[in-house]
């Protein structure tokens, strides 16, 4: 595998001793009619990392002593648009583009705030017009 997805699917492996079957107070096992979705298999199947690459976790170490615990920040700051919605962007309008067939879909938005931004810059780079209002 590519060394983000090597190095998500390390971070993203449960520890053996962390699971524990879903279970109500009495003991009663929880049951659903269809198995839970494979999120690893998702994210490493996304379109998103096509465009975006990982983002890093930080360290916090004055909110960490402040709070008693080890505090990491998630540095999703470090995107396009300094916000995760640029990784959601991508992922719907990808999913978009892939399910109009021929032609590309017709879009805009009305946003003026990093929502529009995120979703300027992904139809960019996926090759859409979205015209922002």
């Amino acid at each position: 595998l590519p060394r983000p997805f090597a190095r998500l699917i390390e971070r993203k492996a449960p520890a053996a001793e962390a699971f524990r079957a879903p279970a109500l107070g009495d003991g009663e096992v929880l049951t659903s009619a269809t198995a839970a979705p494979d999120y690893l298999a998702l994210a490493l199947r996304s379109r998103v990392y096509d465009h975006l690459g990982e983002t890093p976790l930080q360290h916090a170490p004055a909110l960490s002593e402040a709070l008693g615990a080890s505090v990491h920040i998630k540095r999703e700051d470090v995107l396009p648009g300094f916000t995760f919605y640029a990784r959601c962007a991508v992922n719907e309008l990808a999913t978009l583009r892939a399910s109009s067939g021929a032609a590309p879909p017709r879009l805009v938005t009305a946003s003026i705030g990093s929502r529009g931004h995120a979703l300027a810059w992904a139809a960019d780079r996926l090759g859409l017009d979205l015209p922002v209002v």
